[in-house]
């Protein structure tokens, strides 16, 4: 999933609308203050189907995952 440009807030608000996701791999978020935090965090929350998430840094190194396991 790529992110719209540089507007993260953007982002991550419409990230929470994609209920029936599955499976996120993020390359690079870089979350700037409490607001684009809190966003993301409410949008991970609506994700219901989620069931695994791999958010990457520059050099395609996990940074952050995890699974349902199924």
């Amino acid at each position: 999933m790529y992110s719209y440009g540089g507007d993260t807030l953007l982002f991550v608000k419409l990230l929470g609308k994609l209920r029936e996701l599955r499976i996120l791999r993020i390359n690079h978020l870089c979350l700037h203050g409490q607001d684009e935090t809190s966003a993301f965090l409410d949008s991970l929350c609506n994700l219901h189907k989620i069931q695994t998430v791999k958010i990457l840094d520059d050099r395609d190194e996990s940074k952050v995952v995890f699974g349902s396991g199924t």
